[in-house]
């Protein structure tokens, strides 16, 4: 607040009282008054006036200049209201009146939406459970009902019901993680957890995929430890194999994917390695975008543009980095990052 922009704002009660000032005067001459004691009366009205527009001036530009120094300092403006002092003039103290109604009705708008929020979480999340649970059985199902009896036909028709059924059990897994990942925090369980015995769950899980697509995997890891939370780190590795699967080049006969771990000095370094169809060279900047499918979408029409979404939001979630590289027709190669932190030790937890 500057003190012309002030002076402005009582541009009209300044007029008023200098025309009341001008009326005084004009009287007093037509009355026959004393000049001195007219002149006084005038001096004294304009220095009271000027004394009073500087009071006032003072109190409130020490108000707002706080005010709007809090708010300079501050990443969540809302909370501006937990600092703000009270102040001896009427109308300051109708602002932070009103400052404080509008933050008590935007925290009850946010409670409220955050209520919506978590019971639609906690719905997708039993829907999905819910769904697995017949989903597992009809897995069990067709794996049952391969035997020596059964045709090639029916053998063809149950391992292609098995491999859409694991894709619909993908899918609910992407749609679980990602409505977590916006209540991430919560869910998190660090430890330290073994490379090894993670890559092993992955592995198991994408055998009958390697196997029909007739991909080698490779695994090189030691016997190497990562402070993370492995529940998250199987969903997040399983996302990226997943797609060095899908996007196996079909050409090549020596089809493979390496999964090497690199211990050095202050990271360790997670790299899965694949020689696939490889990324455009322009659409590797995106890959990580929600829904951006890229030249590989568009032509095989396998992806949803999701999955690398959720890795990338998760796995910077969880404290660690992401890159990828790629040359197309040749390689890919996502590299995860693994933080050495000291003051995150919970081995004797």
């Amino acid at each position: 607040m500057t003190l012309i922009k002030y002076l402005k704002s009582k541009a009209i009660i300044i007029i008023i009282k200098f025309l009341a000032m001008i009326n005084f005067t004009v009287f007093g001459y037509a009355y026959g008054l004393n000049k001195e004691f007219i002149h006084t009366i005038v001096l004294v009205f304009i220095l009271q006036e000027i004394v009073s527009l500087s009071i006032c001036y003072s109190k409130k530009r020490k108000f707002f200049k706080k005010t709007e120094d809090m708010l300079n300092s501050l990443d969540e403006k809302y909370l501006v209201t937990e600092l703000l002092e009270e102040t001896d003039y009427y109308e300051g103290k109708i602002f932070s009146e009103w400052i404080y109604d509008i933050d008590k009705s935007m925290c009850d708008h946010v409670s409220y939406y955050e209520r919506v929020v978590k019971e639609y979480k906690e719905f997708i999340e039993m829907w999905v459970h819910e769904v697995k649970i017949p989903l597992a059985s009809a897995v069990i199902m067709c794996k049952n009902g391969l035997n020596s009896d059964n045709t090639i036909d029916e053998m063809t028709n149950y391992k292609k019901i098995s491999k859409q059924l694991k894709k619909i059990d993908t899918y609910l897994e992407q749609v679980l993680y990602y409505t977590r990942s916006e209540h991430k925090e919560s869910d998190y369980i660090f430890g330290r957890c073994k490379l090894r015995e993670i890559i092993k769950d992955v592995a198991l899980n994408n055998k009958d995929d390697l196997l029909e697509k007739d991909i080698s995997l490779s695994v090189d890891v030691n016997d190497l430890e990562v402070l993370t939370d492995k529940k998250w780190l199987i969903f997040i590795i399983n996302q990226i194999i997943n797609n060095s699967i899908k996007y196996s080049d079909e050409l090549k006969n020596d089809s493979y994917i390496k999964i090497t771990a690199i211990d050095g000095k202050d990271l360790i370094r997670l790299e899965i390695e694949d020689n696939g169809i490889g990324i455009d060279k322009k659409d590797l900047s995106n890959v990580f975008k929600k829904c951006f499918t890229g030249e590989n979408g568009r032509v095989f029409n396998k992806s949803t543009g999701i999955g690398l979404y959720i890795v990338k939001k998760l796995i910077t979630s969880l404290g660690h980095k992401i890159e990828i590289e790629s040359v197309k027709h040749e390689y890919t190669k996502v590299i995860l990052y693994f933080g050495k932190n000291q003051y995150m030790n919970i081995t004797n937890l």
